[in-house]
């Protein structure tokens, strides 16, 4: 005899976090792959993320490439 089993409010609820921070992941990099060209044909990203420290900003751009394959899934 299989028994259906239902989602928990709990387990509702944790998939739409996860689902909402999914989407929030997705749109934060779409505003960091913005290019545009300046008047004098220049491409640039006019939203970046920057750090003083070179092994931190290693870091996160490892982290926004990590983050853009698991929400491109």
């Amino acid at each position: 005899m299989n028994k259906e089993i239902l989602p928990t409010d709990a387990t509702l609820q944790l998939h739409t976090k996860a689902e909402k921070l999914n989407n929030l992941w997705k749109e934060f990099i779409d505003l960091l792959e913005i290019t545009e060209e300046s008047d004098s044909g220049n491409k640039f990203r006019p939203n970046y993320i920057n750090s003083c420290r070179a092994l931190d900003g290693e870091r996160m751009n490892q982290i926004i490439k990590e983050a853009k394959k698991e929400t491109s899934k």
